[in-house]
């Protein structure tokens, strides 16, 4: 009893003092106590490690290191796997993260990493797009995953069906980020009417939920 409480402390402590990296093992020993279930543990462990790889956003080789030694089923459990590919492409390393995401798309669907995989820049756009071609018979009404299919289209100058994706998402949810990627992708093709519609309403929709923000706090 007494080495689980002194276990809880360094717990305690490692939180506090930012290393992440030491919690696992530590989540560990607790769950071997039956202080945690296998679903705390793992929540706990998975919060550390990507805890841990923000970190590494600025240390390249750091985040390599860390990333590798990790095993495959943590590597793709979607809040590790977003907090790394996030620290790799604030690092320049877009086909490092858009694997990550696509390999842990294809076990746990998540649409904050398909956003991100969007944001991926590969030299070539295609074999990208057409993964994600393919998530579209399994998750159609997802408008993250449209909102994305617009912009990787809209990259390899697919207009038409960049827009198709862009309002097939706006009429799941009208989100003013879909509204102002639809609306500068119009005014670079000198649709300017249809073009300040989108950008007008996508305001509506920022104010709107800036306001609603500040109402809950």
């Amino acid at each position: 009893g007494a080495h689980t409480a002194a276990l809880r402390l360094e717990l305690r402590a490692l939180a506090l003092a930012g290393r992440h990296a030491d919690v696992p093992a530590i989540v560990d020993q607790l769950e071997k106590r039956k202080v945690y279930d296998r679903q705390q543990a793992e929540l706990l462990r998975a919060v550390a490690h990507a805890d841990a790889l923000r970190d590494l956003a600025a240390d390249a080789a750091g985040l390599r290191a860390y990333w590798h030694r990790l095993p495959e089923v943590e590597r793709t459990h979607p809040r590790i796997a977003y907090a790394a590919a996030r620290s790799y492409l604030v690092l320049g390393g877009d086909r490092e993260a858009a694997e990550i995401a696509a390999k842990s798309l294809e076990r746990h669907w998540d649409p904050q990493l398909v956003a991100l995989y969007a944001r991926c820049r590969l030299p070539d756009a295609k074999p990208q797009l057409e993964l994600a071609e393919r998530w579209l018979p399994r998750h159609s009404q997802d408008a993250t995953l449209l909102d994305a299919l617009g912009r990787l289209c809209e990259r390899e100058q697919l207009w038409g069906k960049a827009q198709t994706y862009y309002e097939a998402s706006l009429a799941l949810d009208d989100g003013w980020r879909t509204r102002v990627a639809l609306g500068e992708m119009l005014a670079r093709l000198g649709r300017a009417d249809a073009a300040n519609a989108h950008l007008a309403a996508a305001l509506k929709l920022a104010i709107a939920e800036l306001e609603q923000g500040a109402a809950r706090r």
